[in-house]
């Protein structure tokens, strides 16, 4: 698997503290990213929340479920409780602040570029899977054959039609390819799940989100003159790349069984 990302990694790091001579810039700063409190400047264990009412800030304690560990596993349930309570976290290295992270910070290119890898080794490793389960392209055709024969709405019969006649008009081509190789997540997803295995469809909106390079947290609205993020499509993002993590292992594993492995397999 991939190398691990920490939440450090991509955490801001260049805090912005509150600053009592720059309060009104400060609020500024926080109205326009919906950004509830800054850290104080002298004091690690006290915040400064902000107060709508008027205009400025209040002191108060930093509380531990506004704390997270830097060397935490970016996907991680844990991770998105925390940010279910808190839609700003502090980042700390042991006992030092090490920075602060938003959950608009899952739009860094580095999670991409995670994830981008991190599907690769899915795709490759569902393609091995399907192979040491004695399946091979013609397994593939017949699936297609019988989703259109098991449609019961239109739409449903034309989309496995469409993939069927795909296939078929370029059949001795991709024959000469390596198995499954000219398949798509979710056709591979799809023959899988046929068989019996529990994977997840909603891994295939993730691969689709990151091969166009959509945002993989929406603003609320584009159009505007500010920073203020959707924390639904956040949960929606995260709990499909959560999907991903589960299902990557999952099948890592169980090719590690059927080819017959039998040192310790390493998943880190």
């Amino acid at each position: 698997m991939s190398k691990v990302l920490r939440v450090l990694d991509i955490a801001t790091q260049d805090v912005l503290f509150y600053d009592e001579e720059f309060e009104e810039n400060c609020y500024r700063f926080c109205r326009k990213r919906d950004i509830d409190c800054l850290p104080s400047l002298e004091h690690g264990d006290r915040i400064h929340v902000r107060d709508d009412s008027r205009k400025g800030f209040i002191d108060a304690v930093l509380a531990g479920e506004r704390r997270i560990d830097g060397s935490r596993r970016l996907f991680h349930p844990e991770v998105l409780e925390s940010f279910r309570k808190n839609h700003l976290l502090f980042v700390y290295s042991g006992e030092d602040l090490a920075g602060v992270v938003h959950f608009s910070d899952f739009n860094k290119s580095t999670v991409s570029i995670y994830l981008y890898e991190l599907l690769f080794q899915y795709e490759r490793n569902l393609r091995i899977f399907l192979q040491a389960c004695g399946l091979t392209n013609a397994d593939m055709k017949k699936y297609f054959q019988l989703k259109i024969a098991e449609a019961r709405e239109p739409k449903s019969k034309d989309y496995y039609q469409r993939k069927l006649r795909r296939y078929t008009s370029s059949q001795s081509k991709n024959d000469r390819l390596p198995p499954f190789q000219s398949f798509y997540l979710d056709e591979l997803v799809g023959l899988a799940k046929s068989r019996g295995s529990t994977l997840k469809t909603n891994v295939v909106e993730l691969r689709n989100m990151i091969m166009h390079a959509h945002e993989l947290v929406n603003k609320q609205d584009w159009t505007a003159d500010n920073y203020i993020f959707d924390f639904e499509t956040f949960e929606e993002f995260f709990t499909r790349a959560l999907a991903l993590h589960a299902d990557c292992r999952k099948i890592k594993n169980k090719v590690a069984f059927l080819l017959g492995f039998d040192e310790v397999v390493s998943f880190e």
